[in-house]
């Protein structure tokens, strides 16, 4: 069904034409109908499925331009405060209604000031939210809509008690919309007591959304990630990659390795400012950066269109989020693609659940070997050769052409063409550097659980001893990963992960799976199962702001808490 078919004012239908809105969504086909007739709305359907624009239209319909703060929206994350206030500002471009952002980890004053100046709608984390409110900058009494987005993870992360105390002081007599990916027993309890009498729309998306996702993985231990995600860009091509790792320091580890790569990437997670994050996000929505590398504060909301790859490289801890984050592919009826990096432990862990809570198969590929990253790149340079022939516009050049051709055969002309539009790869060095990387998987390994049924691998009992326990005995030469798996199966999960460097941890655990957090006190706690990461690591800093710690990147305390506290 189309915007055309639902009761919207001229303008309204005339502003969605213009921006590129035609066919509506599940969620938007019922849940604005219901939303313009004032009736509270409990709204549950899978990320990237349209939900901003399902409580944003009824909202601007109803709404009066008069500087008066009547809308606001509560977001868990920062990056998605700043997406659903843009996605609101375009879907009002017919109107005279203004929307302001507010989050912690910026200037509070200067937020100050901007509210001042007169702002019907409000979109805010939280914790910035009470400081508001505290300072009686934001009236409760003045809110006549209420917009809860991704309650499951304001729920996730700690913050619904922060809710609970914005949602006492507001009007009594608003409207309120609920919307979120999950529908537990606890987000039950939460919207009875925030809505009155709710319209439930629940919107069955996973199977539709997925299908246009082909689901692949990649088998391999962890010290083989990093040059495996290389040679998968240089033979995928990808247009525009999200790349999610666990960890803030494994997200600078990816990151760093891809820009000496001469790759054009970026990345956000929690230790950066929310101006290094805002400016990072930016240029990947621009198209100035064609890789973005990112903890799970990304998975949720984003939504940038284009996004043709997503690479899982280490999965995340709650199957919930892999979801969310290959949902960021494959969006607006465009086909994506998403490829999970699986260690041999989480083939039999993880793998199962994934395709049990996405309903299709995930099938298996094979690292690239040294030969199809090559033919990758001449194709590439080669296609970017004859795109530009069909291009034209060769005029100006046709006279050196002639003049270079007198003195030099074409196929040597075009050789040197195709090596100048390759600037950044090194053939030789390429070659090397991966010969090198295969020898010490092979010979510079004690791989004491890889080697199937000889006395040295495997559990005698029947268990997994050894796992990868990298490079030498002591691990990868010393400086890099000290050990990947290295549990067995004797009473739990005696290690699970304990790779990482040192000083990220990871699961070292005891012989009945309770954990001792390593390194710098952080990673992975894990018990006897792969449940929660409770970690034990440093307090996070600027007077609450940044991360609190976060149980899926493992470093910041054990708090579920990202922090937009300010």
């Amino acid at each position: 069904m189309n915007f055309t078919d639902l009761n919207l004012s001229e303008k309204m239908q005339a502003n969605l034409a213009a921006i590129g809105y035609e066919q509506a969504t599940p969620i938007q086909l019922k849940a604005i109908p219901v939303a313009l007739e004032g009736r509270d709305v409990i709204g549950q359907a899978q990320t990237g499925t349209g939900k901003t624009a399902s409580f944003s239209i009824p909202m601007i319909e109803q709404m009066q331009a008069n500087k008066t703060v009547q809308a606001l929206i509560l977001v868990p994350t920062r990056e998605l405060a700043i997406q659903v206030a843009e996605s609101f500002k375009n879907l009002s471009k017919h109107t005279s209604l203004r929307v302001a952002t507010v989050f912690g980890g910026a200037s509070i004053e200067r937020q100050i000031r901007d509210l001042k100046s007169g702002f019907e709608c409000v979109v805010a984390t939280p914790g910035r939210c009470i400081d508001l409110m505290k300072r009686n900058i934001l009236r409760g009494d003045d809110i006549q809509f209420l917009v809860l987005d991704e309650v499951d993870e304001m729920l996730n992360m700690g913050f619904i008690d922060d809710v609970e105390t914005i949602v006492s002081q507001l009007n009594p007599d608003r409207q309120t919309l609920f919307f979120s990916a999950t529908m537990t027993d606890k987000i039950e309890q939460i919207a009875k007591r925030f809505l009155t009498n709710p319209e439930r729309i629940q919107i069955k998306a996973t199977a539709q959304v997925l299908s246009q996702i082909n689901q692949q993985y990649v088998e391999l231990r962890d010290s083989q990630k990093l040059p495996t995600l290389i040679d998968k860009i240089y033979v995928d091509n990808p247009d525009r990659v999200i790349i999610f790792a666990r960890t803030k320091r494994r997200v600078d580890e990816v990151t760093d390795a891809l820009l000496q790569e001469g790759f054009h990437a970026d990345r956000i997670h929690g230790d950066l400012s929310q101006e290094q994050r805002t400016f990072a996000f930016k240029k990947f929505r621009a198209g100035q950066t064609r890789m973005l590398v990112a903890t799970d504060v990304a998975a949720r909301g984003l939504d940038i269109q284009g996004v043709s790859h997503v690479y899982n490289y280490d999965l995340p801890q709650e199957i919930e989020y892999y979801v969310h984050r290959i949902g960021r592919t494959g969006r607006a009826g465009a086909t994506g693609e998403a490829i999970a990096f699986i260690t041999p432990k989480e083939y039999n862990t993880m793998l199962p659940l994934i395709e049990r809570k996405t309903k299709s198969k995930v099938t298996k590929i094979s690292r690239p070997t040294i030969e199809d990253v090559l033919k990758a790149v001449e194709l590439q340079a080669a296609k970017r050769l004859t795109d530009t022939i069909e291009e034209g516009k060769l005029a100006d050049y046709e006279a050196v052409a002639a003049s270079l051709l007198e003195t030099n055969d074409a196929q040597t002309l075009i050789a040197a063409a195709l090596r100048l539009l390759t600037p950044e790869f090194d053939k030789d060095e390429f070659i090397e550097k991966r010969r090198q990387s295969n020898q010490r998987d092979r010979g510079g390994r004690r791989d004491r659980g890889d080697r199937g049924g000889d006395r040295r691998g495997g559990d005698r009992r029947g268990g997994d001893r050894g796992g990868y326990r990298g490079g030498d005995r002591r691990g990868n030469d010393r400086g890099g990963d000290r050990g990947g798996y290295r549990g067995n199966d004797r009473g739990g999960d005696r290690g699970g992960y304990r790779g990482g460097d040192r000083r990220e941890g990871g699961y070292r655990g005891d012989r009945n799976g309770q954990g001792r957090g390593h390194g710098e006190r952080g990673g992975y706690r894990g018990g006897n199962d792969s449940r929660g990461y409770e970690t034990r690591g440093g307090r996070g800093g600027n007077d609450r702001g940044g991360y609190r710690g976060d149980r899926r990147e493992g470093g910041d305390r054990g708090s579920r808490r990202f922090g937009d506290r300010d």
